[in-house]
């Protein structure tokens, strides 16, 4: 009779990552080079693998159910109808060469909003089907999260759900049908991983890369191939940082590299293969500028290669994943006090550009802008992606004009500058004057040599540059931002900050909504990059605390009166009901502050009635 094992479950400890510059490889990086590749195909691979999947989801739900079939083709529909009247709004605006609304495109907006609204009622009547067919998956977890709770208060609750079996799974005949349509996906995703080529670390990184990209409802899309990417090295359970410097792992290993000029320099011997059972090394030169906790334990390490410009401007970058059972608290964290925080954007008069406020329990108010030498380095920006869009509309009209009147212009030069008046790539061009470099005939020399030739190494030598500058104001940011941090943990415990999506905040104005009124705070709000300075705070060391946004600009910090609907084009506002004025940035970390302490007291208040 075998014995009931009760499985444990795996605790997650804390974990942390270190950044690392490196240098590239000094030992196998062509073969280096070969993963990159390879990693970038396998994921590619994988990714049609899940289009293949949904395309055969669709089609097996439309022969089952043909009025879901008609719901799903009746939104394609509309949607291309609406995208149709935003595609006129666009020519109009360009045609006048403004986006102020005029009585023509606010018809047009008329008819998008009412092709919007079409568009949610089919929405909702899809997603009543959609569940009634596939299931409610959040019941799924709720019902998953009760079963790994083990609670005897939750049984009723479990037992219930397990009941309506229709609406966690959907329809039975379906979910046969599907559950077959996945088995066969799984062949071939293992029959693909097996064929792929790639060291086993990365082709977990790249079917981890898979999953995110497969987990919206949008279809995924494959990725350029090619030298950039990240290879992986997975230690099961973690290896030590001592073991790791003792060169006796065979996964990874750190030597101290023989410099005069900087003593943190280390070489890294990270793997890329095997040959046989023996491991094959690249070795690595970076900085370890920051030391590995020796408390630590490894449990990845990936070697970055990211584009910067063009490609002879890629970075080299080594990043450990370590994890530690005491956490990586910081010493110089304060352990009273407790702050709010508001992220915004406003350009101060010769002062740089406001991106935060900060008040805390111990009444400080203060405000912290970048610098205004950023402010130059983003103009100097919008200069070189000038110069390279004149030169580049230069070039490309003197190409017209030759290829308008040259008697005989090679095939496959027709082919490759086939709607060259309607290009906008500057790669594009850039990729055919390299093709022509090697398919010379006679007459091109004008065209060629002091034309389009001089254009691609002045082309090269100014994307160079803007992606030095480029690098140099983020870095330059992320070193502010990281300061401000240290400082403000050394006052305060706590930070209660906004719960806010800041990547859905870049999304562009639709066309019928865009009139250009937003074209300055777009451009201070790239600069401010709020959520980078969020995820700063949250790796700063203190008690993050999300709070709701609604009403934290509006609401005034004094009485409490929500207000002043038109307040974002002043600066200072009045509140209606108490007269008192305020600055707009102070008012919202105000209410963050006050919102934060009055959910403390509630909680305890709660505790002691409990």
């Amino acid at each position: 009779m075998e014995a009931n094992v009760k499985k444990t479950k795996r605790v997650s400890l804390p974990s942390q990552r270190y950044c690392y510059g490196a240098e590239a490889p000094e030992t196998n990086l062509e073969l280096v080079f070969e993963q990159l590749r390879l990693a970038g195909e396998y994921y590619n691979r994988l990714i049609n693998l899940e289009r293949r999947r949904r395309y055969e989801v669709r089609d097996a739900t439309g022969a089952f159910a043909p009025d879901y079939a008609e719901l799903s083709q009746k939104i394609e529909q509309a949607k291309a109808a609406r995208q149709e009247l935003r595609d006129e709004i666009r020519a109009l605006n360009a045609e006048k060469r403004s986006r102020r609304p005029t009585d023509e495109s606010r018809q047009l907006a008329e008819q998008v909003r009412v092709r919007s609204e079409e568009i949610r009622d089919l929405a909702a009547r899809l997603k009543r089907r959609r569940l009634d067919l596939y299931g409610d998956p959040s019941l799924r977890k709720r019902l998953a999260a009760l079963r790994e709770k083990q609670d005897p208060d939750a049984e009723a609750e479990i037992a219930e759900l397990e009941r309506d079996q229709r609406r966690l799974h959907g329809d039975p005949e379906l979910k046969k049908i599907l559950d077959e349509l996945d088995r066969a996906h799984g062949e071939r995703v293992r029959a693909a991983r097996a064929a792929c080529g790639v060291y086993w670390g990365t082709y977990l990184l790249i079917e981890d890369d898979v999953k995110r990209a497969a987990g919206g409802p949008r279809m995924p899309r494959c990725r350029p191939v090619g030298r950039f990417g990240r290879l992986g090295v997975q230690t099961q359970r973690g290896i030590s940082v001592a073991r790791a410097y003792s060169g006796e792992d065979t996964r990874i290993q750190i030597a101290a590299a023989e410099s005069t000029v900087r003593r943190d320099k280390a070489v890294v011997r990270f793997r890329i293969g095997s040959t046989g059972r023996d491991p094959v090394f690249a070795e690595v030169p970076c900085w370890i500028d920051r030391p590995l906790p020796f408390d630590a334990a490894i449990k990845w390490v990936t070697l970055h290669r990211v584009p910067r410009g063009l490609d002879v401007n890629a970075a080299w970058e080594l990043q450990f994943t370590v994890s530690s059972a005491a956490g990586f608290s910081k010493d110089d964290v304060s352990e009273t006090g407790s702050c709010g925080i508001d992220i915004n954007w406003r350009r101060a008069n010769n002062s740089g550009l406001c991106v935060v406020c900060v008040v805390g329990t111990d009444g400080a108010e203060d405000y912290y802008s970048l610098p205004e030498r950023l402010l130059g380095a983003v103009g100097k920006l919008a200069e070189l992606d000038s110069r390279m869009d004149l030169e580049f509309n230069q070039a490309r009209v003197s190409l017209l004009e030759f290829l308008g009147e040259f008697p005989k212009v090679p095939e496959w030069l027709a082919q490759c500058t086939d709607h060259l008046g309607q290009w906008r790539s500057h790669q594009r061009l850039e990729l055919v004057v390299r093709s022509w470099r090697d398919q010379r005939f006679a007459g091109d020399e004008h065209i060629f040599g002091d034309v389009l030739w001089l254009w691609r190494g002045h082309w090269i030598h100014l994307c160079r540059e803007f992606a030095g500058v480029r690098h140099n104001v983020t870095a330059h940011r992320l070193d502010i931002y990281r300061k401000w941090a240290a400082e403000w943990r050394r006052r305060y415990a706590r930070v209660f900050i906004e719960d806010c999506n800041w990547k859905k905040l870049q999304d562009k104005r639709p066309a019928e909504d865009d009139d250009g009124s937003d074209a300055a705070a777009r451009r201070w709000r790239t600069l401010a990059a709020p959520g980078t300075l969020a995820g700063v705070i949250r790796n700063s060391g203190m008690a993050v605390v999300e709070r709701p946004s609604e009403d934290t600009t509006r609401k005034c910090h004094f009485c409490g009166v929500v207000g002043n609907p038109d307040a974002a084009e002043h600066l200072i506002v009045e509140c209606a009901d108490c007269g008192r004025s305020y600055n707009q940035q102070g008012r919202a970390a105000w209410n963050l502050l006050n919102d934060g302490l009055a959910g403390d007291l509630a909680t305890e208040s709660a505790e002691v009635l409990a």
